[in-house]
C-alpha cells in the first residue's frame, strides 16, 4: 500500500490514541489481493503492552513522522528485551521492513470492497494471511539465491560489454523533495525509472540513527555498471554539503563485497557498528555502515 502521508498521520494517531477507530481509502497495490487499491479498511487503536500482535496480523504504522503504510506481520523477533515485527506487503517478494511497537498506529479489523465487508477475522482474510506466511521462507531462501546469482554474473566482463550495448545513452537524473526532512532521487530512461534512492534525515535520538542517510539504493539489473548508482549518490552527497552536512551514511550486508567496493569507491569507509540494532539479522545477515566523510 501507498505510503499515507501529509496532515493524515498526525491526525489519525491522535484519533487512535484516544481509543477511537479509523477509516479510509487504501492507495497502492502492495497488499493484493487482500487489501486492494480504493478498498475501504478499518483500523482499531493498537495499546502497547496491552494488545497482542501475532504473525498474519495487518498492522497500520508510521515509517516517517509523517507517513504511514498498511502491512502484514510475516515474522516476530525479539531483540534486547524489544519486539521486533518483520512486516511485508502481501505483493511484493523481498520488501521487508522491521517495525517496532512504539511504531505502529493500529491494526486492521475490515475491508470493504464493493459494499461487501470483509472482517480480519473472516475464512476469506485468514486463508489470505495464511498462504503469506507460508511463502515468507520461500522468498527468504529464493533472495539469498538470486543475490548470490547476481553478483557472479555482474562481475563478468562479457556482462559489461552487453549492459553497454543494449541500455541507453540518455539517461535523466532527477530529486524532489519527500518532505522536510527527506528527499528522493531518481534516474530515468525513455521516461522509465531505472534507479533510486531516498535521502533521510534524522533528529538525534535514542530510537534511531542521527544525520543524513542513505536508503533503498536500487540501480535496475539491465543498467548497472553504466555509473548511474555513482551519480545517484553523487548527487544526494552534493545537496547535503549544501546544506552544511558532514557525514553521509548507508547500510550494507557485509557479505556483499560487490556493494561494500561500490561505496569504497566513492570515498566511503566502514564503521565499527551499527546505530541502528534492528538492521541487524533481519534476514538471518549482519549489516554494517558505510560513511563518508566531507
Amino acid at each position: 500500500m501507498k505510503e499515507i502521508s501529509s496532515a493524515f498521520i498526525p491526525l489519525s494517531q491522535d484519533l487512535l490514541f484516544q481509543g477511537r477507530s479509523l477509516r479510509f481509502t487504501a492507495k497502492g497495490c502492495s497488499m493484493y489481493p487482500a487489501i486492494r487499491d480504493g478498498d475501504s479498511v478499518e483500523i482499531a487503536p493498537y495499546n502497547q503492552g496491552v494488545d497482542v500482535l501475532r504473525s498474519g496480523d495487518i498492522i497500520f504504522y508510521r515509517v516517517q513522522p509523517a507517513a504511514g503504510i498498511l502491512h502484514r506481520i510475516v515474522k516476530i523477533k525479539r531483540r534486547h528485551n524489544e519486539m521486533l515485527y518483520i512486516t511485508k506487503g502481501d505483493a511484493q517478494a523481498f520488501d521487508f521492513t522491521a517495525v517496532r511497537p512504539s511504531e505502529i498506529l493500529g491494526r486492521l479489523t475490515a475491508a470493504e470492497r464493493k459494499g461487501k465487508r470483509y472482517s480480519a477475522g473472516s475464512i476469506y482474510m485468514r486463508s489470505l494471511a495464511f498462504f503469506a506466511l507460508r511463502l515468507y521462507p520461500v522468498l527468504l531462501l529464493l533472495r539469498r539465491f538470486l543475490a548470490w546469482l547476481l553478483e557472479r554474473i555482474q562481475g563478468l566482463r562479457f556482462y559489461c560489454w552487453f549492459v553497454r550495448k543494449i541500455s541507453p545513452t540518455d539517461i535523466q537524473y532527477m530529486s524532489e523533495a519527500m518532505d522536510s526532512l527527506s528527499r528522493r532521487f531518481w534516474a530515468q530512461a525513455d521516461s522509465k525509472v531505472i534507479a533510486e534512492a531516498t535521502l533521510y534525515y534524522f533528529e538525534p535520538g535514542a530510537e534511531q540513527p542521527c544525520g543524513w542517510w542513505l536508503f533503498g539504493l536500487l540501480v535496475g539489473w539491465r543498467y548497472r555498471r553504466l555509473g548511474v548508482g555513482k551519480n545517484l549518490v553523487s548527487r544526494a552527497s552534493g545537496y547535503i554539503k549544501e546544506k552544511g552536512a558532514e557525514v553521509l551514511s548507508a547500510f550494507v550486508f557485509e557479505d556483499n563485497i560487490r556493494a561494500i567496493d561500490f561505496y569504497q569507491s566513492l570515498g566511503f569507509s566502514k564503521q565499527e557498528a551499527s546505530p541502528r540494532q534492528d538492521e541487524t539479522n533481519l534476514f538471518g545477515r549482519e549489516k554494517i555502515v558505510m560513511s563518508k566523510r566531507f
